[in-house]
């Protein structure tokens, strides 16, 4: 088709509707002149601004919006855990509308320094950020692409935000790059163990299941159990854990346990005094997972002759009866 044969029909187009449009006008019984759209440069500009621009340039909110990644995104999935601030400041009316397209703020709010909107929407950004890279970490491919962007290290400083569905996807992402090899020799390297093992007190009770669900993970090796075992207190308290907590925390932690006392059953006499009269404790809980957990971590607390004596001097074996 011509040019010329463009500009015929489209203004064939334009007559048809108005003649349309004076057709119903004139069934409607309405007399008055029929309103005339301006044009323009300035007409057009204020034209895309207010209509246009409401679904193009951004959204009415930009936390409704989807952020979808690909197997190489994950520098940009780094960038968003390190630093959402700059989608913050693209995401914000001042700097969308900088070209010829006046500001429309009504559309598109403004997130100013130390408000709660732009703290709120840096939270919304990381958590969206953090659910997509769980959804990529089920491919095991992608963990070494985790590895290679040093996202880990982004994951650890996560678990300390104080966002608690922040700290929740972090413990869930680290647990599932301790599921491969690769990832698991990174987890060393950037003491990820460490702050797994610190969180086992983390007010949030979702938080807390997850992190032993990583710790599990990691002790199917004995070079993780050596690691959180060479974690300051940690032994301790994850028997603390199996004795006071609510009862899913409890039986997370006698599995732990008893993962690694399989792997590592030579402990010091403290720890086994510790561990011996914490598990003679739960026989007598009511939940029979507790007193199923109890006695595996007794049978393999007893194999050497002084677990043994410590069972006999601190009266676990009639419990056993």
């Amino acid at each position: 088709m011509c040019i010329r044969d463009r500009v015929s029909t489209q203004s064939t187009g334009d007559s048809c509707n108005t003649a349309m449009f004076s057709v119903i006008r004139k069934l409607q019984g309405r007399t008055d002149p029929p309103p005339t759209q301006p044009k323009g440069y300035v007409e057009n500009n204020k034209h895309i601004a207010k209509f246009a621009s409401e679904n193009n340039v951004a959204d009415t909110h930009p936390s409704v919006v989807t952020l979808g990644f690909g197997r190489n995104s994950f520098p940009k999935l780094r960038r968003l855990l390190d630093a959402p601030e700059v989608d913050v400041e693209l995401a914000s009316g001042t700097v969308s509308f900088t070209s010829y397209i006046p500001e429309d703020t009504q559309s598109h709010p403004d997130f100013p320094e130390g408000s709660q909107e732009r703290a709120d929407l840096v939270n919304v950004i990381r958590q969206k950020t953090l659910y997509t890279l769980i959804e990529l970490l089920h491919d095991p491919v992608n963990v070494s692409l985790t590895v290679a962007d040093g996202i880990v290290g982004s994951l650890n400083d996560r678990c300390q935000d104080t966002n608690e569905c922040i700290r929740e996807y972090s413990v869930i992402a680290l647990g599932m790059v301790a599921e491969q090899h690769l990832g698991l020799q990174e987890l060393y390297a950037q003491g990820s163990v460490g702050v797994l093992c610190r969180l086992m007190d983390d007010p949030d009770h979702v938080t807390r299941c997850n992190v032993f669900l990583s710790l599990l993970k990691i002790c199917h090796t004995a070079a993780g159990v050596e690691s959180v075992l060479a974690e300051d207190a940690s032994f301790e308290q994850i028997v603390e854990k199996c004795r006071w907590d609510d009862v899913e925390i409890k039986n997370l932690a006698l599995e732990l346990l008893y993962a690694i006392l399989k792997i590592q059953p030579a402990i010091s006499a403290q720890r086994s005094v510790m561990a011996i009269k914490a598990m003679g404790a739960l026989l007598e809980e009511m939940e029979a997972p507790l007193r199923q957990w109890s006695c595996n971590n007794l049978m393999v607390l007893t194999i050497s002759t002084e677990g043994k004596q410590i069972a006999i001097a601190e009266n676990v074996v009639p419990l056993l009866s």
